[in-house]
């Protein structure tokens, strides 16, 4: 599960607590939105709008393709 951590933004600069997206990528929640991540809310794991099917189940949650598969 991506969880946040101290640190700088890579797009804004904003330093603070950050998503660790991927080995070589920091985002803070406004560039994640604005670049178009989104994170799964069964793994915590995020992926971008066109790689990875999404499902909003009728509690809200966004699901992986991934996750979905296991449901």
């Amino acid at each position: 599960m991506t969880e946040k951590i101290k640190g700088t933004c890579m797009e804004c600069g904003k330093r603070g607590k950050v998503w660790q997206i991927r080995e070589e990528l920091v985002l803070c929640d406004d560039c994640a939105d604005e670049l178009d991540w989104i994170q799964c809310d069964i793994c915590g794991d995020f992926y971008p709008w066109d790689d990875v099917e999404f499902t909003e189940l009728e509690d809200g949650r966004k699901v992986c393709e991934y996750c979905m598969e296991d449901l």
